[in-house]
C-alpha cells in the first residue's frame, strides 16, 4: 500500500550531499551541528566544515581519487560525520565496518572490494 502525503513533494537538490549539508556552515559557524546525547561533545558547523575540508585534503594527499573505496571503522560519535562527509566530498565510496563485528560480517572484505585505506 502506498501512502501519499497531503503536502507537496520536497525538492531534492542536484548537488552532492556534503555540499548540500554544509552550504550554510559559514553562516551558522559557532552553532551546534552535531551533539552526542550521552556524553554531550558537540561539533559546531564551523568545526564540521573545517574537519571535512581537512579530511578531503588528506585523502587527496594520500593519493585517493574519485571512485576509490574507503573503509572506515570507528565508534558512532559526532566526529564520524567528519570522516564520512570528507570521503563523500571527494566522490569516493565509503564502506562502514563496526569495530565489534567480526570481519566476516562486514558488508565487504578486502578480497571482495578493493578498498585502499581502512
Amino acid at each position: 500500500m502506498i501512502f501519499r502525503s497531503p503536502y507537496p513533494d520536497v525538492g531534492i537538490p542536484e548537488v552532492p550531499f556534503p555540499q548540500f549539508l554544509l552550504h550554510r556552515a559559514t553562516e551558522l559557524g559557532d552553532q551546534p551541528a552535531l551533539i552526542d546525547a550521552p556524553t554531550r561533545p558537540t561539533l559546531t558547523y564551523g568545526e564540521l566544515a573545517d574537519g571535512v575540508g581537512r579530511v578531503a585534503a588528506s585523502l587527496t594527499s594520500r593519493g585517493l581519487h574519485k571512485d576509490d573505496v574507503f573503509a572506515i571503522m570507528t565508534l558512532n560519535l559526532p566526529k564520524f560525520a567528519i570522516a564520512f562527509l570528507g570521503v563523500l566530498s571527494k566522490e569516493q565510496t565509503l564502506v562502514e565496518a563496526y569495530r565489534f563485528q567480526p570481519v566476516t560480517s562486514w558488508p565487504c572484505t578486502r578480497r571482495s572490494m578493493d578498498f585502499r585505506i581502512l
